[in-house]
């Protein structure tokens, strides 16, 4: 049984996929364009790393100073990785719009690599900024991230419903297929089998 049936209460979870699709390939987008003006202007994350090294209280000196001696690794590793992800959501898109659900377990993969990696880096960063913001905005910046995540999971749980009624729907049609040998004029296909 499917985890999830329709996506946003609303659309098909085929939809649905496709929409989680486009949406990440936006977010590719606009994390390429951040990554690409720390990568021209090394100087920025620099600063900002010399600027929390210099506060009271630093919780992780050494990764601070390892990540800006390697920050074009760093940054490089992550323009790495936004290709491969945009090219796993490319790929799952057009997997869901030809019924292909193998082409469609990279991108789960991907994204809930991409997902936790973000939370990851979120709570890192909530925990090295908890003097500066003080306890009422670090309160209100949590529970923003965490409808934010919230919506990040259940638009990946939406894409692995997907999955999950592709596979059922390839049980059944075995099934029907094994019923009815007998007759040579019985074929269905997915399209039809949907409908």
């Amino acid at each position: 049984m499917s985890i999830v049936e329709t996506c946003c209460f609303y659309f098909s979870t085929r939809l649905g996929s496709i929409v989680v699709g486009v949406f990440n390939l936006l977010q590719i987008i606009i994390w390429s364009v951040v990554v690409s003006i720390f990568w021209n202007n090394a100087t920025i994350l620099s600063d900002y790393i010399d600027e929390l090294l210099l506060s009271e209280e630093v919780y992780s000196e050494e990764l601070l100073m390892s990540i800006q001696k390697n920050q074009h690794y760093l940054l490089g590793s992550l323009i790495g990785f936004l290709v491969v992800f945009a090219f796993t959501c490319a790929a799952m898109i057009f997997g869901v719009y030809k019924f292909k659900t193998c082409m469609v377990y990279p991108f789960m993969v991907a994204d809930f690599v991409y997902i936790t990696s973000l939370l990851i880096v979120y709570v890192v960063i909530l925990v090295m900024r908890k003097k500066e913001c003080g306890l009422g905005f670090l309160i209100l910046y949590s529970v923003l991230g965490e409808f934010i995540f919230l919506y990040l999971y259940y638009t990946w749980i939406c894409v692995v419903g997907y999955c999950q009624i592709m596979h059922e729907l390839r049980k059944r049609m075995k099934t029907l297929n094994k019923i009815d040998e007998g007759n040579t004029n019985f074929t269905i296909s997915y399209k039809e089998f949907l409908n």
